[in-house]
């Protein structure tokens, strides 16, 4: 196996994000591409230092998602990646009412928000004032990173319009995860809670919210594949690369085909040349005639690429 490195910069409305793709030949017949993208701000390592020592979760999963992505390209087939995807908007300073309807036209049926929970007031302010061009069937994914409290989502929740309230189809780790809490929350104001904390192996906590019937958050390039008996699986991709928003939408299609996922974070940062990515309504466009694995032959092809020497290559599973 041998494994060559090209570094990128996404960058977009003020954000920008440092990834490698990777490029691994697992035999003479099959190469596959990966994103090797991390946030080292939440506890990951680097990739600089996945690249040098070569192994680990992130690492393998990455090998993971290389070694599937070049066996179908062996094959000379496309990766399906044609299931429903939610609208993501990072602040709610990013909606406006354009916005909003230009959402509805294109077919979207959800749209994700993160939340600011350090001005809860303000962000109900500003998502009320949208409420009459919202529409009765544009559901809503509100995330705030277990940075709120049980009683300031409560007082966002309160000073919501009933219409807009209704519409919530879940709110993502609302508040640091214990079991009671999150239970009595869900069960006195009426919302679904979801859980996005990836683990190397399921916690004790991350069972109770099983058990909780919370809604499951998967990233297929930071964690495992989750143990079943979740209410639903909702699959999204890890604001780098489009090659791994793409690598989670087919893995979309693969563990929930029915549920409406968020693998289109492509939209957060200006495409990168050769790596423009089509929307079809709320869905990714599937392949052209021709192309396989997760596409882009050509751009892939003409990156400039380096040998990636390390600790150890590690064992794709």
């Amino acid at each position: 196996m041998k494994v060559d490195a090209s570094d990128y910069v996404l960058s977009g409305s003020g954000r920008q994000r440092r990834g490698t793709l990777l490029r691994v030949r697992w035999s003479e017949s099959v190469v596959g591409f990966a994103d090797l993208h991390t946030w080292p701000e939440l506890g990951q390592p680097s990739v600089e230092e996945l690249l040098r020592v070569q192994r680990g979760e992130l690492w393998d999963l990455a090998l993971l998602a290389s070694r599937r992505e070049g066996e179908a390209r062996a094959r000379g087939e496309a990766l399906p990646r044609g299931a429903r995807q939610h609208r993501l908007w990072m602040s709610t300073w990013d909606l406006s009412v354009g916005r909003v309807l230009q959402a509805r036209r294109d077919g979207f049926s959800t749209v994700k928000l993160k939340l600011n929970a350090e001005d809860l007031p303000g962000e109900a302010r500003r998502l009320a004032a949208l409420v009459g061009w919202w529409g009765d069937e544009l559901r809503l994914r509100l995330d705030l990173n277990s940075k709120a409290t049980p009683d300031s989502l409560a007082r966002f929740l309160a000073t919501l319009p009933c219409r807009m309230r209704e519409l919530i189809d879940y709110i993502e780790d609302p508040f640091p995860f214990v079991a009671d809490v999150w239970s009595e929350f869900s069960r006195r104001e009426g919302v679904r809670l979801a859980w996005d904390q990836p683990l190397r192996e399921e916690s004790s906590q991350e069972a109770e919210a099983r058990e909780l019937g919370c809604v499951r958050i998967w990233k297929p390039l930071w964690e495992s594949e989750p143990k079943p008996g979740w209410s639903r699986v909702v699959v999204t991709s890890s604001l780098g690369h489009p090659v791994g928003s793409l690598w989670a939408a087919t893995e979309a299609v693969r563990v929930a085909p029915h549920e409406v996922h968020g693998c289109a974070s492509h939209v957060v940062y200006d495409a990168p040349v050769g790596f423009a990515v089509n929307m079809r309504g709320d869905r990714i466009a599937e392949l052209e005639r021709g192309e396989c694995g997760v596409g882009f032959t050509k751009s892939l092809a003409s990156l400039s690429w380096r040998e990636c020497a390390g600790g150890g290559a590690g064992v794709g599973r």
